[in-house]
C-alpha cells in the first residue's frame, strides 16, 4: 500500500513538475511528506497539485522546503531525510541519482504517455 501510494502521488507530481525523487523516510501510510523550493513556486504546487491530489486520494500531504540538492544529499546521507518526494530539476535528479541517494521511479506504474520522449528521467 505504501509503495503504491508513493507511486500514485509521484505520477501526479511528475506529470506536473517534471521530476520527483523518493527517500526512505518512515511515515504513516496516509501521510506523504513532499519538499520543494518554497515561495510562490511551492504555493502554486500546493494549491494546484499537492492538496488536490491529497484530497482525491484521501491522504495528508505535509510540505517542507529545501535550499538545493546539497541539502537533500546531506539529509539522506545523515539518515535525517524526512520526505518521500522532492521537487527538483533535471540536474539535481541526475546528481542525486548518480550518488545513489534517490530511488528510481517505476515507470511501470507511472503514466508518461503525455510526456515527450526524453523529457523525463529515471529519477
Amino acid at each position: 500500500m505504501r509503495s503504491l501510494l508513493k507511486f500514485k502521488t509521484a505520477a501526479i507530481v511528475a506529470a506536473a513538475v517534471g521530476f520527483a525523487g523518493f527517500s526512505t523516510a518512515s511515515m504513516a501510510e496516509d501521510t506523504l511528506r513532499i519538499v520543494s523550493w518554497g515561495g510562490a513556486y511551492q504555493k502554486g504546487q500546493s494549491v494546484g497539485i499537492f492538496q488536490p491530489a491529497a484530497k482525491a486520494m484521501g491522504i495528508t500531504v505535509k510540505e517542507d522546503t529545501y535550499g538545493g540538492i546539497s541539502d537533500v544529499k546531506l539529509m539522506v546521507k545523515s539518515g535525517a531525510d524526512k520526505f518521500d518526494i522532492f521537487s527538483s530539476g533535471a540536474g539535481g535528479c541526475a546528481s542525486g541519482g548518480a550518488e545513489g541517494i534517490l530511488e528510481k521511479l517505476d515507470y511501470s506504474v507511472i503514466d508518461v504517455s503525455n510526456h515527450l520522449p526524453g523529457m523525463y528521467s529515471d529519477y
